[in-house]
């Protein structure tokens, strides 16, 4: 399975699903953390 968490600001609310999700789900779900600017792309992939 592969989910996409997609934040469009700052980035903070978007590492803060991919970290929670990443806390509750098996190692075997991917998680990909896409940006929509460079801010919240640096922000997510921390």
């Amino acid at each position: 399975m592969v989910i996409a968490v997609i934040d469009g600001m700052g980035g903070g609310i978007g590492a803060q699903i991919v970290t929670q999700l990443r806390q509750e789900l098996p190692l075997d779900v991917e998680i990909l953390a896409l940006g929509t600017n460079a801010v919240a792309t640096q922000k997510m992939m921390q």
